[in-house]
C-alpha cells in the first residue's frame, strides 16, 4: 500500500484533539506520518499535540485559516497519498484502510471518499443519516492531484474542500465512494460553516467559479 500522510489543521481544538489524534493513530492501518498543523491557537492545542505517542510532527504557523493550515501540511508531508482530519472529528476505526483497499481495487481513481456521519458533541448521539462525503476528512487524494491542480484556496474561510473538488473534476480527474463511513463529524457550536454569512458569501463564490468553468 502507499505511503499515507495525515494532515490535521487545528485552531484551539484543546477539547476535541486528543480524540481526533487518537481516533487516527487506533486505525486498523495507522497514517505514515501525521502534521498537526497548529494555526496560532490561544488554547494550547499545540501542547497537547505534542504528548500524543505516535508518529506526529507539529507545526505552528499564524492564524491563517484552515486552508492556509491544510496547504501548509500539504507541503511539509512526505506520502504519496494524502489525508486530512479535523481536529475536532473522529475517524472509524477502519477508515483509513477500507479506503485504501477501495482505491486498490480501483486504481485509475485520483481520490477516493467515505460517506460522513454527524453525531452531537453534547451527546454523542447520531444526527441523521451517513451521507456520502465530501468533505476533507472523508477524502485520499494522491499527491501527484495537488501537484497538477493546485492546493486549497486561502481566500476561502469555508468551502475550501469543495472548490478544490470542483476544480479537479473540471479538470478530469477521477473520483468514486466507497460507501462506508469513514469520518465521524462532531456538530458544536464552533463548528467554522456555523458562521452562516461566511458560508453563504463563499458558496456563492465557489458556485459562480464552477458555472465559469462550464460555460
Amino acid at each position: 500500500m502507499p505511503t499515507v500522510s495525515l494532515v490535521v489543521p487545528c485552531f484551539n481544538a484543546a477539547p476535541f484533539l486528543a480524540a481526533a489524534l487518537g481516533s487516527a493513530l487506533a486505525q486498523t492501518r495507522r497514517p505514515d506520518e501525521i502534521i498537526v498543523v497548529d494555526d496560532g491557537s490561544t488554547d494550547g492545542s499545540a501542547a497537547i499535540a505534542a504528548t500524543v505517542d505516535g508518529p506526529i510532527r507539529v507545526l505552528p504557523t499564524a492564524n491563517l485559516g484552515i486552508a492556509a493550515a491544510r496547504n501548509t501540511g500539504i507541503a511539509a508531508s512526505s506520502g504519496a497519498v494524502i489525508a486530512f482530519l479535523d481536529a475536532d472529528d473522529l475517524w472509524t476505526p477502519d477508515s483509513l484502510e477500507s479506503r485504501l483497499s477501495f482505491w486498490g481495487q480501483r486504481p485509475e481513481l485520483d481520490y477516493v471518499f467515505g460517506s460522513v456521519a454527524c453525531f452531537g458533541d453534547a451527546t454523542g448521539a447520531p444526527i441523521g443519516l451517513p451521507e456520502p462525503g465530501r468533505l476533507a476528512g472523508s477524502l485520499l487524494v494522491r499527491r501527484g492531484a495537488f501537484d497538477a491542480i493546485g492546493l486549497f484556496d486561502t481566500s476561502l474561510r469555508t468551502g475550501e474542500t469543495i472548490d478544490w473538488i470542483g476544480r479537479a473534476d473540471a479538470a478530469g480527474y477521477r473520483s468514486a465512494g466507497t460507501g462506508t463511513v469513514a469520518l465521524r463529524r462532531r456538530v458544536h457550536t464552533s463548528n467554522t460553516t456555523r458562521d452562516s454569512s461566511q458560508l453563504h458569501a463563499d458558496y456563492l463564490k465557489i458556485l459562480r467559479r464552477n458555472l465559469t468553468r462550464r460555460s
